[in-house]
């Protein structure tokens, strides 16, 4: 009977205990961007169990449709009250990643440009109150060779504006970037954060109360991002991918291993939201529910 009882306890604790739940969250390409942010549109996802939303602000802010910054202010607040009657809270602002408007931008004018429209951009999203802001390293195309000039560009930034975040009840964190290939086209290097190397470096720069978020279509092995910056990972963005171009697949559609990247973000302690960061043809509004029973199928 012993012999039973011992084999039965070894049995039991080799088994894989059940990754803790989080909460859905998506990006609003789901629901057809800013203006497609009804009561209707958020009662229904709220319904099919997303819970946080992240606004990317780029697409709002630049291009022909752009909003101007006397205007964001007073959308979001539109925005934030319509949120808030659905029961969804909004996690995230993604600041807009463009060549004017880099946080590592090396020439002193375009810095100081983007230093005033990101604190700008801050002020305007405020309303929203958010948890966290979101940045990308760099802008995505890079003149050559200029890479740790522009990683240190990037800290100093942070270490500044991290002050402004604060006081509106949020937490910076940086995205790792695609690039197993250093050159993207003839003349231009990829975006900073490229591969787990460059995010070390990246992050060996920050201050400690600067954080991660994992892009998981962006990786080529995102386990290893995942399990190197454990509890420095505030954020997420699900996708899956192939490993060759930026696909942002629902996952299931490409070659990410997603029952070892749930238990990846467990042991790691990551309690914010499963937030998607699809394409606007894999998700819509009709068929929002598949974000919840996704993450179901994955945890099973």
């Amino acid at each position: 009977m012993k012999a039973i009882t011992t084999f039965v306890l070894a049995l039991f604790m080799a088994l894989p205990l059940s990754a803790k739940d989080l909460q859905i969250g998506t990006t609003i390409s789901v629901f057809g961007g800013l203006d497609s942010l009804t009561l209707q549109n958020l009662r229904k996802a709220k319904a099919a169990g997303v819970d946080f939303i992240e606004i990317s602000l780029t697409g709002i802010v630049n291009g022909n449709t752009a909003l101007p910054i006397s205007k964001l202010k007073e959308k979001f607040s539109s925005v934030k009250a319509v949120a808030d009657s659905a029961g969804i809270k909004v996690w995230s602002i993604h600041m807009p990643y463009e060549m004017s408007c880099d946080p590592s931008s090396t020439d002193k004018d375009m810095f100081r440009v983007a230093e005033v429209l990101y604190r700008k951009y801050l002020d305007a999203v405020s309303v929203l109150q958010p948890r966290i802001i979101l940045f990308h390293p760099s802008f995505i195309r890079l003149e050559a060779g200029n890479r740790l000039p522009r990683m240190k560009q990037l800290a100093k930034f942070m270490k500044s504006f991290r002050k402004d975040v604060k006081k509106i009840g949020a937490e910076i964190v940086i995205e790792n970037m695609r690039g197993p290939v250093l050159v993207r086209e003839k003349k231009y290097e990829r975006a900073l954060g490229r591969n787990l190397e460059e995010m070390k470096q990246i992050m060996s720069l920050m201050p400690d109360d600067v954080y991660v978020a994992i892009d998981t279509n962006h990786a080529t092995d995102p386990i290893e991002l995942i399990e190197y910056f454990g509890s420095r990972i505030h954020s997420v963005h699900i996708s899956d991918g192939d490993g060759l171009r930026d696909r942002h697949w629902l996952p299931g559609k490409g070659n990410i291993d997603w029952k070892r990247v749930i238990n990846a973000f467990d042991k790691a302690g990551y309690e914010g939201p499963f937030l998607y960061e699809l394409k606007a043809s894999e998700v819509n509004i009709d068929t929002i529910g598949l974000l919840k029973e996704t993450y179901e199928k994955m945890k099973e």
